[in-house]
């Protein structure tokens, strides 16, 4: 059944993933399914993630994601990108589950206007809990908070990804 999920999935997935890499500073992950070169290393940690969320597996598209990447990042200074869609790789050690019981899955900061002291973060989560509609939500974190102003903002990971690429992370309007 994996199989038949990756197949479906990597058709709709690679030639997003080539376009992510394509931005400054990429850095595009191998999973232990990954269609050319697979990570077979990474498939516990995967296969651990999912089993201690399974909440996941209401987005296939982020499922695949999973498997066939295990995560991306984006990060230049002197084009105004920082992007990171995470997985399990190396350094996902914190609990990506929030107070508020929404699950991180991705992130991007920019600086408005090109001024560090305007620093713009954007969180993209997934909903812990079933009282909640199930979807991609963007949480806005105003400069110097903690704290996001977050809302509902398309229905999961594969229509949120060429948006996150084509804005080059920056998702505030």
């Amino acid at each position: 059944m994996l199989n038949a999920l990756l197949d479906a999935w990597a058709a709709r997935l690679e030639p997003l993933m080539s376009q992510f890499a394509q931005l400054p500073g990429a850095m595009v992950e191998r999973g232990p399914a990954h269609p050319t070169a697979p990570d077979k290393r990474r498939q516990q940690k995967v296969e651990s993630l999912i089993c201690e969320y399974p909440f996941l597996a209401k987005d296939q598209g982020y499922i695949a994601f999973l498997w066939l990447y295990s995560g991306a990042y984006a990060v230049s200074c002197h084009d105004d990108v920082s992007v990171q869609i995470f997985g399990p790789i190396e350094g996902f050690d914190t609990d990506p589950v929030d107070r508020e019981e929404f699950f991180c899955f991705a992130s991007s900061e920019f600086w408005l206007q090109g001024e560090m002291e305007d620093r713009c973060v954007v969180g993209f989560f997934f909903p812990v809990s079933q009282n909640v509609q199930w979807g991609v939500y963007r949480g806005i974190y105003p400069k110097g908070t903690q704290t996001a102003t977050r809302s509902w903002y398309c229905t999961d990971f594969i229509r949120l990804l060429p948006r996150l690429i084509e804005s080059r992370g920056q998702l505030i309007d």
